[in-house]
């Protein structure tokens, strides 16, 4: 956008927000507050309160949390467009401009400024012009269509290579910009060194000045106390008892102040665990609950999924029905051939028999009447003799053929009686086999009939519930997409308190600590401040000794050397200390310095490198929810990041503030 837009966009979004505030709303509107949504509804609602009534006025909830924002304007973006559609889709004439409702809204922009009623007037103008523009491209789209492709591909071509200038721009002021950084940082660092230089002059400067000073003001003191001392001598005793009381006293002031405090702090971080401790447990129950609601949903899936389930179970055993009865008939079909195969063979059988049976008979009237012929002929000739003779020979033969024939029948009879036994079986057993069939082919068409009237009311049910489930499937959805978002939340804030309250035990594990290590520091403190005083009185009682002998004449040289060297042995061991101290301090400065640093460096690369990632044009558009977990889980981070530098911070001060007491 060009400076021009902007500065036309702002000034139609303040002529819009006084067209606002001249409708008497609940509450003012100004630039900030009107981007909720909740003025532009009162202000519909005043327009229009039949269409615009209060359900809508209570869905927009005046938030200041920018996805809230977001979703007030486009709910009042969707109502607006209903309102076009039913109420506004006609022709805007004088008649419609200037209802007998809307004439009090004239009369506020007439009563108001000019620019006001230029801008209201432009507003109309762009309205009419919209809805010529509609019905033009309603009557020609394709055209319409392309034009627009075409627009919009200039505009593509355009902005890829603004973007290929600014890249290349983007490259060449991050080297530039990488350089100074490091510039910059040098130099900052050369200012803190010349300043701790500096101060550290200064002070050691107004340090030696001072202990000039207190040198010579101890000479003074000392001579006029060596004047005292004779006069103070007997209650040198009670008042150094007096003083080490007092001492001892004000040290347990100090830790009774101290304790105290951190009690008061103890007592506050006790109160906000117990108010965690509740919300932590609503939420709980609100999760618990949500956790009850999705298994519900779960459960009726998985009883859609049985239902199917047993309808595919049913269609194979349908399936198998239908193959055994194939099978069956089959063998039914196999049965009846054999039953007509073996009738066929008993046939065939029978008609052999009636041929033997009449050999038998013929071959029985053939011997019956060669014997006849013999006993007629017994007075013969020779030549009836060799006929006698060949017909013995004969009816031998005949005999034995006949005996054979007979064997043969009977051989045949016990064949024929075995295979009509044979027979008789195979056929009681096909009659079973076939009694059996035709009661499974019976039991089998029932339950076929049961299994169709059973899939017949399956599928009217499932054609009846198909369009139940669609809307109650897209409502569980959409309250399953809810209760994944609260549950999200819940779980960050879960993280959350439970983050906070272990970073709260660990302070109280690390206050503990410090108390014992504060208890032990002022044993031994105390400890060494009564070394220190027996050692200060025996001192005093030297100093006091060796000043009577002095006033006595009795000291020597060599004392008065000892003296002097103990002295500035003491005096180079205090400074030994005091530059010790000033040199921890500098590091400890230094390393408070390098640590922010490097923290305000870390957070500054994080938020180049997210606003980088926002700004590709080349990574697909995430979804609302994944921007907005994102966005969630980069303000933790933060978040943690900073409680962290502050406990880190607030370590440190602990720690000089203990030093400072030390020292």
């Amino acid at each position: 956008m060009t400076e021009k837009a902007v500065e036309t966009s702002l000034y139609s979004v303040e002529n819009f927000v006084t067209w606002l505030n001249l409708l008497e709303l609940n509450e003012n509107v100004d630039s900030e507050t009107i981007f909720t949504g909740r003025g532009i509804a009162e202000a519909l609602n005043k327009i229009d309160g039949d269409f615009f009534d209060m359900n809508f006025l209570n869905r927009i909830k005046p938030d200041s949390n920018w996805h809230l924002k977001k979703n007030n304007l486009h709910k009042v973006y969707l109502r607006l467009f209903e309102f076009y559609k039913e109420r506004l889709d006609v022709e805007l004439t004088e008649k419609c401009s200037v209802d007998f409702r809307n004439e009090d809204f004239i009369s506020l922009l007439l009563a108001h400024s000019s620019k006001l009623q230029y801008a209201a007037i432009n507003a109309v103008e762009e309205v009419k012009s919209l809805m010529q523009q509609s019905s033009t491209f309603d009557k020609n789209p394709e055209e319409n269509i392309a034009v627009t492709v075409k627009e919009l591909k200039e505009e593509r071509d355009q902005y890829a290579e603004q973007n290929k200038t600014l890249r290349l721009d983007l490259k060449g002021l991050g080297d530039s910009s990488s350089e100074l950084e490091n510039l910059r940082k040098q130099l900052h660092a050369a200012h803190n060194l010349k300043e701790n230089i500096q101060d550290s002059l200064y002070k050691v400067e107004a340090e030696r000045d001072h202990y000039r000073k207190s040198a010579e003001e101890a000479r003074e003191e000392n001579a006029v106390l060596l004047k005292k001392i004779e006069f103070l001598a007997p209650l040198g005793d009670e008042c150094r008892k007096a003083k080490d009381e007092v001492e001892e006293y004000r040290l347990r002031a100090l830790d009774f102040e101290k304790l105290h405090s951190q009690v008061e702090v103890y007592k506050t971080k006790l109160k906000e665990y117990n108010s965690q401790k509740v919300e932590i447990k609503v939420l709980e129950e609100k999760v618990t609950t949500y956790m009850q609601s999705v298994i519900a949903y779960e459960d009726e899936q998985r009883k859609n999924g049985a239902l199917k389930t047993q309808i595919e179970s049913l269609r194979l055993e349908n399936r198998d029905l239908g193959n055994k009865l194939r099978e069956e008939a089959i063998r039914g079909d196999k049965a009846e051939f054999e039953v007509k195969r073996l009738s066929d063979k008993l046939k065939d059988v029978e008609e052999i028999k009636e041929q033997l049976r009449e050999e038998c008979r013929q071959l029985n009237e053939k011997v019956i009447f060669h014997e006849d012929f013999r006993q007629g002929d017994l007075v013969s000739s020779l030549h009836k003799e060799t006929m006698e003779a060949a017909g013995v020979c004969l009816q031998f033969l005949f005999r034995e053929r006949v005996l054979r024939l007979e064997k043969e029948n009977e051989i045949l009879r016990a064949k024929e009686s075995d295979q009509i036994k044979l027979v008789k079986d195979d056929l009681n057993v096909m009659a079973e086999k076939k009694a059996e069939v035709e009661s499974e082919l019976k039991w089998s068409q029932r339950k076929i009939m049961e299994l169709e009237a059973k899939l017949k009311d399956v599928e009217e049910s499932m054609a009846e519930g198909e369009g139940l489930n669609k809307n109650r499937f897209s409502e569980q959805q959409a309250v399953k997409e809810r209760l994944l978002l609260t549950l999200e939340q819940l779980k960050a804030r879960l993280e959350q308190a439970q983050k906070v309250n272990e970073a709260g035990n660990e302070e109280k594990e690390r206050l503990k600590e410090q108390l014992k290590a504060t208890e032990e520091k002022y044993i031994a403190e105390k400890e060494n401040l009564r070394m220190y005083m027996e050692r200060a009185r025996r001192v005093i009682d030297d100093v006091e000794k060796q000043n009577r002998a002095v006033e006595a004449g009795s000291l020597s040289r060599h004392e008065f050397d000892a003296i002097r060297r103990e002295r500035d042995s003491y005096k180079e061991t205090v400074e030994n200390w005091e530059e010790k101290l000033e040199k921890s301090r500098t590091m400890h400065e230094e390393e408070q310095r390098l640590l922010i640093s490097y923290l305000y460096d870390m957070m500054m690369e994080r938020l180049r490198s997210t606003s980088n990632n926002s700004e590709v044009p080349t990574i697909p558009e995430k979804s609302f929810l994944a921007r907005q977990r994102q966005y969630c889980y980069f303000v933790y981070e933060l978040v943690g990041k900073i409680m962290k530098c502050l406990i880190f911070f607030a370590f440190f001060e602990g720690t000089d503030f203990y030093a400072g007491e030390n020292r």
